[in-house]
């Protein structure tokens, strides 16, 4: 290792000239970041990237960029993401959190099948979610593919390869959502 400036820099040659290998003690190196085998578990699938945020450990199921700059980041729970299948619909306990550009932040919750809304203030640590019936919300969230949530298509790939993703959406700034087709 050479240190330079304060940034640690890793130098390493290989000289494969004449060398010949069974392969099974040599590292991996095309694979991406964070996919080391001590963070995959035994089917090779990375493990989900958990982060404290909001005083809670969650983990980042996708961003939608809508225009006019604006992002919709989503989060679900880490202790419930173990509930979630590729297939079945979102279970009772399903707990989603949206941050709006950093700012503006949501809650929605499954509890009796039915979905139930909320805000929170990303400033408490940790933050405290109170959700209730929301006629104006459940309007507009109806309209989801999976109804209630527009990005439970997201959620499935999520449960699948445990990586968050990116969607841009053709609509925004503003709470008019995207057609579900964005989201598939």
């Amino acid at each position: 290792m050479l240190y330079r400036g304060g940034m640690r820099r890793l130098i390493v040659v290989v000289l494969a000239a004449g060398c010949s290998s069974s392969g099974t003690d040599n590292p991996q190196i095309d694979a991406p970041p964070g996919t080391d085998d001590a963070a995959s578990d035994t089917t090779g699938v990375p493990a989900y990237e958990v982060i404290n945020k909001f005083g809670h450990d969650v983990i980042r199921t996708v961003t939608v960029h809508k225009n006019g700059n604006e992002l919709r980041t989503v989060y679900i729970e880490s202790a419930r993401i173990a509930q979630l299948t590729p297939s079945n619909p979102l279970p009772d306990g399903t707990r989603l959190l949206m941050q709006v550009n950093a700012g503006s932040s949501f809650v929605i919750e499954k509890m009796g099948g039915a979905w139930l809304y909320g805000t929170f203030s990303p400033t408490a640590n940790p933050a405290v979610f109170t959700v209730m019936p929301n006629a104006s919300c459940n309007g507009c969230h109806s309209g989801a593919a999976e109804p209630g949530v527009f990005t439970a298509p997201s959620l499935r790939r999520l449960v699948m390869t445990h990586r968050g993703e990116d969607i841009n959406c053709p609509m925004g700034p503003g709470p008019q959502p995207c057609a579900p087709s964005v989201y598939q």
